[in-house]
């Protein structure tokens, strides 16, 4: 949620502090943190994640569609600014705007891309993995754990386009 909101906030400056994209984007990054806040929650309550996957998925998707569409947003708001200040630039400038706009889409895409693996992961091999439940749960439950290791590594590739943007 502090990589999204902090490029919103960045979209709000570089756009003359328009407030409509930014506005939008903040609310999609509050809707994820708030999916995310309710799955955490609900997942401390649930005994199996078999059953945790079936009762909550539209959640979960929920959670990996506002993602996605968010940095869809975010990248396509920046490569608008981008290119709309490119004009009437020092043309030595150029190349270094044009820099910008490659590491912003390559960025932008990145995220974008990764929330939707996740999603598909989930939503196509989510009982695909069979490993049996450990500590509290029932011995009869199998776990998935594919959907889960996307999303794991998902975290380190946000903190990483954070850093490379």
């Amino acid at each position: 949620m502090a990589a999204q909101l902090f490029f919103a906030y960045r979209i709000y400056v570089l756009g003359d502090k328009q407030r409509i994209i930014p506005t939008i984007l903040g609310f999609l990054s509050m809707g994820r943190f708030m999916a995310s806040l309710a799955l955490f929650i609900i997942g401390i309550e649930h005994r199996s994640l078999v059953l945790f996957e079936d009762q909550f998925s539209w959640l979960t998707t929920s959670l990996w569609v506002l993602s996605a569409v968010n940095d869809i947003g975010i990248t396509a708001s920046m490569v608008h600014l981008l290119l709309t200040h490119r004009n009437g630039i020092h043309r030595r400038t150029v190349p270094l705007i044009d820099k910008l706009i490659g590491w912003t889409i390559e960025t932008g895409i990145m995220t974008s891309i990764w929330a939707l693996l996740t999603l598909i992961v989930f939503r196509t091999m989510g009982h695909n993995c069979m490993i049996p439940a450990l500590l509290e749960w029932d011995s009869t439950d199998e776990l998935s754990v594919v959907w889960i290791a996307t999303y794991t590594v998902g975290v380190r590739v946000y903190s990483n386009t954070l850093l490379a943007r």
